[in-house]
């Protein structure tokens, strides 16, 4: 059981690491408030192209 336990923190470990870096890649050049305003503005079209087309049927 403990080598099974071992290697699930392993994977956990691997995994926050990989997490980490993908944020620092995102903050690197751009400000993290650019990109918060960039997805609002994704979600809002995806959001309104969505109703619109439920209104056309």
């Amino acid at each position: 059981m403990e080598q099974a336990d071992c290697r699930f923190q392993t994977q956990v470990r691997k995994v926050q690491v990989e997490a980490r870096q993908i944020r620092r890649h995102t903050q690197t050049f751009i400000d993290i408030h650019q990109v918060r305003q960039a997805a609002n503005v994704k979600i809002f079209i995806i959001l309104q192209a969505f109703f619109q087309g439920d209104d056309a049927r």
